[in-house]
């Protein structure tokens, strides 16, 4: 039975390429381990407001006027998790989905490209 020669250079690079599909693995694993939770934030659940009785909540004509001011050009306004969710184009010109406090009017979160 022959064996296969081997010259003294050979397991070296051997070694060296094993070594560097060693590394190219952990790289990619580790990178998988970074954006995982990234991704987790982006695709974070609408916020939720603890806002009480709807009675007391700045009405959607009030909405509608402060953020018309603001530059807002408003597509629609819906109660969404105790919170009021606004469609439309913000001032930047970019469409968007907004989430505002119905109580203060604060802006909570805005979603781009909605």
């Amino acid at each position: 039975m022959m064996r296969e020669r081997q010259t003294p250079g050979t397991n070296a690079a051997i070694r060296a390429t094993e070594l560097a599909a060693n590394t190219a693995a952990r790289y990619l694993f580790l990178i998988g381990l970074v954006t995982l939770p990234m991704s987790a934030v982006t695709a974070a659940a609408p916020p939720r407001c603890d806002s009480g009785n709807p009675a007391n909540w700045l009405s959607q004509p009030q909405m509608t006027e402060r953020l018309t001011a603001d530059g807002w050009m408003i597509k629609g306004i819906v109660s969404a998790n105790g919170c009021w969710k606004i469609s439309g184009t913000t001032p930047e010109g970019v469409r968007a989905t907004g989430y505002f406090h119905p109580l203060s009017g604060q802006q909570l979160l805005i979603k781009s490209g909605a």
